[in-house]
This record gives C-alpha cells, structure tokens and sequence, in this order.
C-alpha cells in the first residue's frame, strides 16, 4: 500500500511540475536586452555667441519617430528617431538629430500585441535616455537646453493605427 501512495504522490508532483513548466513556457515574456545610441547629427549654422538674448525668441520644432524590426530570437530592435530644429524667423538656427535604440526579448504574444508594446512600452523605457542625449546635445552646442515634455506614445500609436486602417479603407 506504501509503494501506490508513493507511486500517486510521485506522479502528482511530476503533473504539477509539468504544468508549472507549460505555464512559464506560455507566459508573456518582455525584457530589455539593451540600449544604444545609433546615430546623431548636430549642425549649428549660426553660433549661439552671435545671437545673445535672441536665442529667447527662438522656436524650436520637435519631431518623434518610432521605428521597430524583427531580430533573430525572438528580439525586436527598436528605434526611437528625435528630429530638432531651431528658428529664429526662417533662419535655422541649429539642427539636432537623434536615434536611440533598444533591443528587446518579446515571447508568446500576439502580433498586434507585440505591436502595441514595442510601440508604446518599448519606447517609453527608451524616451529618458534619448531625451537626456538630445538635450546634452543641444546644452554642448552653446545652446539652453529646452524642457522637453513627456510624450504620450499610446495616443501617437493609436492615432497611426488609425491613419493606416483609413488607408486601408481607401484602397
């Protein structure tokens, strides 16, 4: 009677064993695996000495861009692409350029989940790094650097999910 207690609790621990690996495997899985500076461009025309106090007066057009392609197992590259330029009038004044990118581990989700998550989590993690470097960037040209506010990455992913299903719409 011992040996088919044993044998049943033995068997229930395997049973429990394999479930506990069956849900690890099928688990949602997102990690950062890395971070880097990919490309960055800074053109001053116009020294910020020459200007003075015009530099108050200047306007500076900010651009944001998410860009994301598949990496062998299971990994996502993605970028983060930040575009400067500052006016004065129509005279540009300096123009900062900025990629920055993240490499991220993304398992057992659906594509248009994976989707939402490289473009809205993936690049909230990589917006303070890139930020930090574009201000650095701009603070090195001689230039105040500017207060960049945060950006809603959810509502510019949802308003591009809309812009390409309306495309769709047209064909």
């Amino acid at each position: 009677m011992s040996k088919k207690k044993s044998k049943t609790k033995a068997t229930k621990e395997n049973k429990v064993q394999n479930a506990e690996q069956s849900n690890e495997q099928q688990a949602p899985i997102f990690k950062g695996l890395g971070q880097l500076l990919k490309d960055v461009s800074f053109e001053c025309p116009v020294p910020a000495y020459e200007l003075g106090d015009a530099q108050q007066t200047m306007d500076l057009n900010i651009s944001v861009n998410v860009a994301r392609r598949e990496a062998p197992e299971n990994t996502w590259d993605v970028t983060l692409a930040m575009r400067g330029e500052a006016k004065i009038e129509e005279k540009t004044v300096f123009l900062v350029e900025l990629a920055y990118g993240g490499i991220f581990l993304v398992k057992n989700l659906e594509e248009d989940k994976v989707s939402a998550l490289l473009h809205v989590d993936a690049v909230s993690m990589l917006y303070p790094f890139a930020r930090s470097v574009f201000m650095q960037l701009i603070t090195e040209g001689g230039y105040r650097p500017p207060m960049l506010d945060p950006v809603n990455f959810f509502a510019l992913y949802q308003q591009r999910k809309q812009q390409v299903e309306a495309e769709k719409n047209k064909k």
